[in-house]
């Protein structure tokens, strides 16, 4: 039995097609030919010995990398491209199953190069109707189209990469690897497949980066009838009658509005302690699952969301790099730093079926330093590295309280960095600790930078990031004459005063939703995690982590910012910016009624920004005020109500900005004016 070897050795019972003599091509020779199928591969035939119309082959993107060929005929380039009635060129992408086919009549293109072999290196191929004076770009694989500049180069040296000598994401390809270009006139991005030989193994990688970013390129739409009538699916609450708007009444949300529903998931009243917990109960944001562990509903899951996308803005501004490390934690990485037993009983513990001991990690310093150590061909020249993520965390908290402020599952981000000195770990100490004042600043929290207390994380200086509110937990010595602050932790009992200027101390209460440390060689020095120095000798890398708690950052924002009855948000977090309350039915304003879904329309049109952020609150079989009242407690910051002076030419709409507690009275051009300066995260 022969063997293809289009599939790497692999048997096939099908002998291929027989390999055409390599035709006496040149640069700038036309190739014409058609698309047959040959095992994994592909085949560019001359008419002749071209399968029949309307039999399109398809190219599958397997685990294994495929490969195909392409040999043609070839005739001398006519002067210019002449009008065609016959499809020169289809390229069809199938964006969810990474697949690509070639199908239609023919191939034609523009001989760039050739290999001694006859396969063709690289084709420029022509529009799919080439018309007179049509002159087709190649392509590269850069974009022309423009982009914004950035504060500084991303370089690849800085990039936390698994390290392998000679090794590469799409496998060896070198600078005068053959390719295989497709363009079409007007093209604005451009981009090119690589190849390794005269079988052409086309790289998998590069592949697939074309294919997920297809969506992004208007000029194969010109050579597509899939991409040019592909429009992504997605899901809007309502009926198909009501186009694309977002209604309340198809929201999960079981609100509990009454004191005693509220009571009752909790299950006791002492337990309801704390307003953010009460309220975020009340109106849907989240549902008690067990002691400590929550639900988090729709509402929720829109405001972390977007808190995280102001973190990621924060963290990658200064370099950060995103990773995700698993949630369960080899016992011995947690002994080898003897925090197996110094953390107690607040580190959740469990054993796989064959006797191996983990935890549910509560932080992550010793698998992140691991993971470092493992790389042994770090060069200063790459340091820093500021690695971070956003998961769930959990700690066995005796006694889990106030909601999301104190429970045994929740979300943090945490960071860890590696420097290749102590000055340089202090200076992105100072970094990070800036990116997290301007965190809290864009979300008009107003935190407190206090010296606190080390911990079971160890290291040699700490800051802790407090949001003062009547329900903290932490105690705060804060000196109204300086900017001396710091946890009682680390005060002696009989301190009055301030060891900076020796003035009185101001006693408050805090909630701590940042942490930062300075960690020295404590865990880099355990797991011998090295880089090469500029004398090429390994040194242990400088460490810090730092710590961000996301849902406690939600829970604590509603506690400082909301009344006793209503949550109040940061601009950015709110779930939806807008909510419009159009007339109750049966009621004299319903003739206005028509005017909510058109000014609905106009602000998604008009304010591309909000798009997605406006809910229409469809329960017309509601009053107006009883309307009002719910979109009152869940703080949406603008409500707009079409109301009695709907009907008045021009007409107004009732806005109420609820941050402010403004209520104006403004026209369709008002509104949108107004909503035009909202910043959405």
């Amino acid at each position: 039995m022969e063997r293809d070897p289009q599939h790497r050795g692999r048997a096939s019972s099908k002998k291929p097609s027989p390999a055409l003599a390599p035709a006496p091509w040149g640069r700038g020779a036309e190739v014409t030919g058609k698309v047959c199928r040959w095992g994994r591969g592909h085949r560019l035939l001359p008419p002749a010995q071209a399968p029949p119309t309307g039999s399109p082959s398809r190219l599958h993107i397997g685990s294994a990398g495929p490969h195909f060929q392409l040999l043609a005929s070839a005739h001398p380039v006519p002067p210019a491209w002449s009008p065609s009635p016959t499809p020169q060129v289809c390229l069809e992408y199938d964006l969810s199953s990474l697949e690509m086919r070639r199908s239609g009549v023919g191939v034609r293109g523009v001989l760039v190069s050739k290999s001694s072999c006859g396969a063709v290196e690289k084709l420029q191929l022509a529009s799919r109707w080439p018309q007179k004076n049509n002159v087709s770009r190649e392509v590269s694989r850069r974009e022309v189209k423009k982009k914004k500049k950035t504060s500084s180069p991303l370089l690849l040296s800085k990039l936390f990469t698994e390290n392998s000598p000679g090794a590469s994401p799409c496998g060896p390809v070198s600078h005068t690897s053959p390719r295989l270009t497709f363009t079409s006139p007007g093209a604005e991005y451009q981009r090119c497949l690589h190849f390794t030989g005269a079988s052409a193994s086309l790289c998998q990688g590069v592949m697939e980066g074309l294919l997920t970013r297809c969506r992004a390129l208007p000029a194969l739409a010109t050579c597509s009838h899939q991409l040019s009538g592909y429009v992504p699916h997605r899901f809007r609450h309502g009926a198909p009658g009501r186009g694309k708007r977002l209604v309340l009444s198809r929201m999960f949300q079981p609100q509990n509005l009454r004191e005693d529903q509220v009571l009752s998931l909790e299950g006791r009243s002492g337990d309801l302690t704390c307003k953010s917990q009460r309220l975020m109960l009340q109106v849907g944001l989240i549902h008690p699952a067990s002691s400590g562990c929550y639900h988090l509903l729709p509402y929720t899951v829109r405001a972390m969301e977007k808190l995280v996308r102001v973190i990621d803005q924060e963290m990658q501004a200064i370099g950060g790099q995103k990773v995700n490390m698993p949630s369960l934690s080899p016992a011995e990485l947690w002994r080898a730093t003897n925090r197996w037993d110094s953390m107690g009983k607040e580190l959740l513990r469990l054993r796989d079926r064959h006797g191996k001991e983990y935890c549910l990690g509560p932080t992550h310093e010793e698998a992140v330093t691991a993971l470092v150590a493992s790389q042994k061909t770090l060069s200063y020249k790459q340091l820093p590295f500021l690695l971070y993520q956003v998961t769930r965390k959990f700690r066995d908290e005796p006694r889990p309280r106030f909601g999301l402020l104190r429970g045994r599952e929740f979300y943090m981000k945490d960071m860890y960095t590696f420097d290749s000195s102590p000055e340089a770990a202090r200076q992105t100490y100072s970094l990070v600790c800036d990116a997290y004042g301007s965190l809290f600043d864009r979300l008009g929290l107003q935190c407190v930078k206090v010296q606190a207390d080390v911990g079971s994380i160890g290291g040699t200086m700490s800051h802790e990031f407090q949001l003062p509110v009547d329900v903290g937990e932490d105690r705060l010595a804060v000196c109204p004459s300086c900017s001396f602050s710091a946890n009682v932790e680390t005060l002696d009992l009989s301190q009055t005063n301030c060891p900076a200027c020796q003035g009185p101390l101001t006693k408050t209460k805090g909630i701590e939703v940042g942490h930062t440390f300075y960690l020295g060689t404590k865990y880099s020095s355990v797991f011998n995690a090295q880089f090469t120095n500029a004398h090429g000798k390994p040194s242990l890398a400088e460490m810090g982590c730092y710590g961000l708690g996301v849902t406690r950052i939600l829970a604590a924002a509603i506690e400082a910012l909301s009344t006793e009855d209503c949550i109040r948000w940061p601009g950015l977090l709110a779930p939806y910016q807008v909510c419009l309350i159009p007339p109750k039915k049966g009621s004299k304003e319903e003739a206005a009624a028509e005017l909510t879904g058109h000014l609905y329309d106009h602000i998604a049109e008009v304010t591309p920004q909000l798009r997605g952020e406006v809910l229409l609150d469809d329960r017309t079989h509601l009053t107006i005020g009883n309307r009002l009242k719910d979109a009152n407690k869940l703080g949406y910051p603008f409500v707009i109500i079409t109301g009695k002076r709907a009907l008045d030419n021009p007409a107004h709409f009732e806005v109420w900005c609820q941050n402010t507690g403004e209520v104006v009275f403004l026209t369709r051009e008002g509104v949108v004016e107004l909503l035009g300066q909202v910043q959405v995260a």
